[in-house]
């Protein structure tokens, strides 16, 4: 069993207990035997250890969205630059492409358990986003997405 207690300076120690009841012998009463441990500073350093961790994720996903930006910047660049249609609209589709990763990225860090992604809002903001990008401006085009009460993962 685990938990803290507080010392009279106020400081909290974290205790890790063990005890086991031995049964009294011919009408003695039970008692109970047991082993008591400091635990605080492995305590401490699993709660460091934790918020490195959280930080260096937080880290590892700023930097994948920022190449993915730079990535994303550098090909629109490079498709201004260009005279040539075709060229242009392959740069067009690849940053497209690119742009898709960025929102699946982003999706899967914001709920960072994948049983929580909302695959309707996904669809629907890739879909808008494909149709901007490809500048489909067709209002005959109506996108339906229905939400179902199943759970995937």
């Amino acid at each position: 069993m685990q938990g803290w207690e507080r010392y009279r300076d106020g400081k909290i120690k974290w205790m890790h207990k063990t005890y086991q009841k031995v049964p009294g012998k011919e009408g003695k009463p039970d008692v109970y035997n047991g082993i008591i441990y400091e635990v605080t500073e492995r305590k401490e350093t699993e709660e460091n250890l934790a918020k490195v961790e959280i930080a260096r994720k937080k880290e590892v996903h700023h930097r994948i969205k920022n190449n993915l930006q730079v990535i994303s910047s550098m090909l629109d660049f490079q498709a201004e630059n260009l005279e040539d249609e075709r060229t242009k609209e392959i740069l067009r589709e690849s940053r497209n492409r690119i742009m898709s990763i960025a929102f699946i990225h982003k999706e899967l860090y914001r709920n960072r358990k994948l049983s929580n992604v909302d695959l309707s809002t996904y669809l629907r903001v890739l879909a808008e986003n494909l149709l901007d990008a490809y500048e489909i401006r067709d209002f005959r085009i109506n996108l339906y997405i229905w939400k179902l009460k199943r759970k995937f993962f």
